[in-house]
């Protein structure tokens, strides 16, 4: 699972730029965003090149400043849902510190994402770096799960871990919990170990 693309960012930009101009009749700058946001002013500038990483603060900072134009812009269409910022109706739950209930939903195409996890540790590094936060989506039935996807699982034992899930092809109850470090080990468990499962929407790495 990837980064939030920049070319939904850049399609964010883009929505509030229009709007701006449509209301001021001269256009709005990636400079201004920046600043409107909190940030400096080559802030935008910089995530949008090549190095830049689009971080959970930023995203929400984003959303809170600009989500009613996106919404106004997408007009509900099939590829645009309507933003929806409204509190997510999911009850918190209460499994380890790590795991916390999003306040607002995020911009399409990330608004079914439920919940952020805090990863910590080196077993899916670098793909997932020590510290960033997931934000994920909780699945009821394990039954559904997509063999080379990435979930947040919890176990019945109490142990909770990210990890790419794969399936067993002759033993469709067994699953391999693999890392993406080399250095770490696969595990093996059965579907009715899972206590909890969480689908892994994006990743936001702080920066």
């Amino acid at each position: 699972m990837d980064n939030i693309p920049k070319e939904q960012l850049r399609e964010w930009i883009t929505s509030v730029q229009e709007d701006y101009k449509r209301r001021n009749k001269k256009k709005l700058a990636q400079i201004t965003i920046s600043k409107e946001l909190g940030y400096n002013a080559n802030h935008i500038s910089r995530i949008l090149a090549e190095d830049g990483v689009i971080s959970e603060d930023f995203v929400l900072k984003f959303n809170s400043k600009y989500g009613d134009i996106l919404k106004i812009n997408h007009h509900g269409s099939p590829h645009h849902p309507p933003m929806d910022i409204q509190k997510i109706s999911a009850q918190p739950m209460q499994l380890d510190n790590n795991l916390k209930v999003l306040p607002n939903r995020l911009p399409y195409p990330f608004d079914d994402a439920e919940y952020l996890y805090r990863f910590t540790g080196d077993s899916m590094y670098p793909k997932i770096p020590s510290g960033a936060e997931l934000a994920v989506k909780k699945i009821a039935d394990t039954s559904v799960i997509i063999s080379g996807e990435i979930y947040l699982i919890y176990l019945k034992n109490g142990l909770s871990t990210v990890r790419y899930i794969n399936l067993i092809d002759d033993n469709q109850d067994e699953l391999i919990l693999a890392p993406y470090n080399e250095r770490a080990k696969n595990t093996k468990v059965s579907r009715k170990d899972i206590a909890h499962l969480f689908k892994i929407q994006f990743i936001l790495t702080r920066v």
